[in-house]
């Protein structure tokens, strides 16, 4: 349950309270964040990794529906043991992620600056 905090705001004058999450709560929310990454890059060892902290924290697995065209609509917490078993067994396995090109700046560069002097005899 996060932290309720009150202030008085400059602005309006009135009392505000916001709620500020624990440490604990921010530290989980943290770890779904990575986790949605790694599975957006397709990194299942790293994916194991993220649960296996999430499992340790007593993290509880909300049930997403999410409405693929097949089945009730339903897709199974992470590391459910039946999740597996409908998937397809013959899509290819994730290759390297391609490195970006680099960005091009906007600015030229300066020229080089010499100290005074620099030359003259």
């Amino acid at each position: 349950m996060p932290d309720q905090e009150t202030a008085t705001s400059v602005r309006t004058g009135q009392r505000v309270t916001t709620e500020v999450p624990t440490a604990e709560e921010a530290y989980t929310a943290s770890l779904l964040r990575e986790r949605e990454g790694y599975a957006r890059r397709g990194r299942e060892d790293r994916i194991a990794d993220v649960d296996a902290e999430l499992e340790r924290l007593g993290y509880e697995w909300e049930e997403k529906v999410v409405d693929d065209g097949e089945g009730d609509g339903q897709t199974p917490a992470p590391g459910d043991a039946d999740a597996d078993k409908g998937k397809d067994e013959a899509s290819p396995p994730a290759g390297p992620e391609p490195t970006p090109a680099p960005q091009e700046t906007a600015v030229e560069t300066k020229p080089r600056r010499t100290a005074r002097g620099a030359g003259k005899s």
